[in-house]
């Protein structure tokens, strides 16, 4: 009976001390991650990344022997495995990436080979890490690639002034690293036309050249500001308006354009050479016309034609706003 009582006070006491010990597990090791290899082609032509993974079906010659639909099924570092084959990525002369775009190992120029260690396989942290650098890499170096170089020289042509029957020509000079110099000079010319067309507003009854002047201050390599200054020469012969008074006159005029315009524009680049200029802008201008009307209509038809002799002669003062928004395409050296 003694020893009954004394084996049972030892297992309370086993009890209560080991209820009193906080619970401590065993050191569990977690296993690495192993993450799939694979093997990242750069187009330095288009600067866009291609990552060959397992799982992917390939196209793609070998020594001129061209085999089609071969399915990845392991990659490590340089070697690509199938289920029957296994060849090094420098045995490889082409491969299908794309629609129409094709790897050549010949074409060192387009084409960068990364082979990634084997240490950011090891997480999903570093395989991230990595990722994202090379991806941010490569979308600097493809706006770099959009960014003209600092062009000493540049001519371009004005596209939009086109519809307008002018051709405008601009050469630019760069003086230092922010500031450049350019200079357009245009032509405006009278298309054929019936002498008996009326125009609210004449704008293709003009001919005559014009100049447009000013410097440009690069925020960046392709993003500036520019003041411009405005000049134009126009003439209308024979021509049928009420422009710039109220009444439609048969009538000459010598006009002379003067303004200022403040433009925000962005550069990007063509090939190596090419360069895309589009601008936008605003500005104010006065319009000095001399006017010679030798006759004038009551009605908007040709038929109520009275003559004025002599001729009236009219000075006017119009003040108009300048839009500017185009774009131009030029070279640069």
């Amino acid at each position: 009976m003694n020893r009954f009582r004394v084996m049972l006070y030892f297992f309370v006491f086993c009890a209560a001390y080991s209820s009193a010990q906080k619970f401590r597990p065993l050191p569990f090791r977690q296993l690495p991650v192993t993450l799939p290899q694979s093997i990242i082609v750069e187009d330095r032509k288009l600067t866009k990344l291609y990552w060959i993974k397992i799982g992917m079906v390939l196209d793609f010659t070998v020594s001129d022997v061209k085999y089609r639909g071969g399915r990845i099924s392991r990659i490590e570092e340089d070697s690509i495995f199938f289920k029957k084959a296994r060849f090094r990525f420098d045995q490889i002369d082409k491969i299908a990436l794309a629609p129409f775009v094709e790897y050549s190992k010949n074409d060192t120029v387009r084409w960068c080979v990364y082979f990634p260690p084997d240490t950011i396989y090891q997480s999903y942290r570093s395989f991230t890490y990595y990722k994202n650098n090379l991806v941010k890499s490569v979308k600097k170096r493809k706006q770099l690639r959009l960014v003209p170089d600092p062009f000493n020289n540049a001519i371009k042509l004005n596209i939009p002034r086109i519809a307008n029957l002018e051709i405008a020509v601009s050469y630019e000079r760069r003086l230092t690293a922010r500031w450049t110099l350019e200079a357009e000079l245009g032509y405006k010319f009278l298309p054929k036309r019936n002498r008996y067309i009326m125009y609210d507003v004449p704008i293709w009854a003009y001919k005559g050249p014009s100049v447009l002047i000013g410097p440009k201050y690069y925020l960046k390599n392709n993003i500036y500001l520019q003041p411009m200054f405005h000049y134009k020469y126009l003439e209308m012969k024979d021509g049928r308006t009420d422009f710039p008074g109220n009444s439609l006159l048969h009538q000459d005029q010598y006009r002379t354009d003067l303004g200022l315009s403040m433009r925000f524009g962005v550069l990007r680049r063509i090939f190596k050479t090419g360069i895309l200029d589009g601008y936008a802008g605003l500005g104010l201008k006065v319009c000095l016309v001399h006017q010679i009307a030798d006759g004038h209509y009551p009605y908007h038809d040709s038929s109520h034609y009275n003559p004025i002799n002599p001729p009236e002669v009219s000075d006017y003062q119009v003040w108009q706003p300048i839009i500017n928004l185009g774009f131009k395409i030029g070279y640069g050296w």
